[in-house]
């Protein structure tokens, strides 16, 4: 009777002995960090030139794109720190080689910058890289390089403030065409772009309703069969919640400048931290079924928060921390220092799009004996499961011992016209480090195919939209001019009340026009005479439907 009593009771011991080591086995390989197999490089190297302690990485990416007769890989990033030396590297690489085979690469130096974003479109048969930015005490710019085989070449620069106190500025781009920016000054601003007509034409500087006081707002696209949205995640610090929102963006194409658009607003993400601050990374797919869209954040450098919708579950949306163990099955790691939270979607075209999430951790790696440094991990859609396998965090550097001492990393928000994950992040040593991650290898594998999406459902609206640009389009005359230059005005809007602003390549404002619009070529012709020769911008807005950007040139 006494071995049959004991034997349940050592049967349970047993049982929890060996649960105890599945635990302690299951731990461990949670603490690991795994390496993912994709080549990495740096750019540029220490000395070439240094890229300080930068705060804030840029990045983005296309495959297989036709580049003046030949296909190639095209990625641009940037780095940033006010006071440092700044800078935007272009790449032009093999296709299929994932990075390791370069054709040609360069820098464009900035000074004094904060928040440099870059992005690329197409114009016509060639390439242009957009890059935003605040220039410290100056105010928010956007400049656009013409991307040749001969390397790139500044074609204008367009002031979207005049602010000299710093406000956050984000841009996102779509598919080949489409440009959206977002800025803080006195208020969320927002203005759009659609290259290719032949050139980039813009809408208005817009204010969303509401937004007075509000701060660090990112930007993302969307585009479902119903629409093509912008949509904007953006802090009331005062009121202590995350507000995220979204605008039609062929209407934003159409708005004139300093008009408030009424925003619809989706959800409101009250903070529970005291400190109820939160710098948000916005991403959403692309092309999908449904507008889903997410942002990462943290208040206190500990637990990675991810807020999201996922419209084939709920209607509803959600914060998920990623790194404690209570929704994703990875070991917690949120006791370390964790901070400068990115995330992107996979280019899913189906109900299975995963969301990329990358910070910063001070976490030991066992494997290394050092600090994972940063880490990244591959959910689904709704935050409640992990994608890639081995399914746990994955290291991202090669050299995980000599992160920045001031980490920031990014991920390509154009992933579903890319064979791979691009991400860039800095290193010790004042160096840029690259990586390209291949779709198919694991970790960073997703269950998709690795197929270049270039179809969009709303190809032919685009295309109605540039015809509309185009039918109403100003014309500057002579162009290029030697003396004066005046404006070829349409009979309707002859009349209209009208702002002109004319700026230098460099976007420094020489001159300003208030009226009738057909008055202002009186202004125009005793303001060209006293221009130095050079490249200008004559950007317009008159009435509800004309708001042009012309190009013009005063020769020698």
């Amino acid at each position: 009777m006494k071995s049959n009593a004991t034997l349940p009771t050592v049967k349970r011991q047993l049982l929890f002995t060996l649960l105890s080591l599945l635990m302690l086995s299951f731990t461990t390989q949670a603490q690991t960090f795994w390496t993912p197999v994709s080549n990495e490089d740096s750019y540029p190297i220490a000395g070439s030139p240094d890229i300080g302690t930068t705060t804030h990485t840029s990045c983005y990416s296309l495959s297989n794109m036709g580049f003046y007769g030949s296909s190639e890989d095209l990625v641009v990033s940037g780095w940033d720190d006010a006071g440092t030396p700044s800078g935007v590297a272009w790449r032009r690489l093999v296709t299929g080689s994932f990075g390791s085979v370069i054709i040609a690469q360069g820098i464009i130096p900035y000074n004094n910058v904060q928040d440099l974003e870059v992005g690329i479109l197409q114009s016509g048969a060639g390439w242009e890289i957009y890059v935003a930015y605040y220039l410290g005490g100056t105010g928010h710019m956007l400049d656009v390089y013409d991307w040749n085989p001969g390397g790139v070449t500044l074609l204008y620069s367009i002031p979207l403030s005049a602010t000299p106190v710093y406000g956050r500025i984000s841009m996102d781009c779509h598919k080949l065409y489409g440009l959206a920016l977002a800025w803080e000054d006195n208020g969320i601003h927002s203005m759009t772009g659609l290259s290719g007509s032949p050139t980039t034409t813009y809408g208005g500087d817009v204010l969303l309703n509401g937004t007075n006081g509000y701060s660090v707002p990112d930007v993302a696209f969307t585009h479902t069969g119903s629409g093509l949205n912008v949509h904007y995640v953006y802090l009331n610090q005062a009121g202590g919640y995350l507000e995220e929102s979204y605008y039609d963006y062929f209407a934003l194409m159409s708005a004139p400048s300093g008009s408030t658009i009424l925003q619809m607003v989706e959800d409101q993400n009250f903070l529970s931290n005291e400190r109820r601050y939160a710098y948000p990374n916005m991403d959403a797919p692309d092309h999908y079924n449904k507008d889903n869209w997410a942002y990462t954040y943290t208040v206190d450098n500990q637990n990675i928060s991810v807020r999201l919708v996922d419209y084939f579950s709920s209607i509803f949306p959600v914060t998920r921390v990623v790194n404690d163990n209570s929704i994703l099955p990875s070991a917690p790691i949120n006791s370390s220092n964790n901070m400068s939270p990115f995330l992107s979607y996979d280019h899913h075209m189906t109900s299975t799009a995963s969301i990329n999430v990358g910070w910063y951790s001070t976490q030991m790696n066992p494997m290394t004996g050092m600090a994972a440094s940063y880490v990244h991990l591959q959910m689904d859609q709704y935050g409640t499961g992990l994608v890639a396998m081995p399914p746990d965090y994955h290291a991202i550097p090669n050299n995980r011992g000599n992160a920045s001492n001031t980490p920031v990393l990014s991920f390509s928000k154009q992933n579903e016209m890319c064979h791979y994950l691009y991400t860039v992040f800095p290193e010790m040593g004042y160096q840029m480090q690259h990586k390209y991650h291949p779709w198919s290898t694991s970790p960073f594998k997703s269950t998709e195919t690795a197929a270049v999406n270039t179809e969009c459902e709303h190809d032919a609206r685009i295309e109605e939209l540039r015809r509309a640009k185009a039918s109403v389009k100003l014309a500057a005359y002579p162009n290029p001019f030697t003396d004066r230059v005046s404006l070829a005005i349409p009979a309707e809007l002859q009349t209209e009340e009208a702002n002109v602003r004319i700026v230098d390549v460099m976007g420094k404002q020489v001159g300003s026009y208030n009226g009738i619009l057909l008055q202002a070529n009186n202004y125009l012709a005793d303001l060209s005479q006293t221009l130095p020769p050079g490249n200008y911008l004559l950007t317009v807005d008159a009435g509800n439907t004309c708001h042009e950007t012309i190009k013009v040139t005063k020769s020698k």
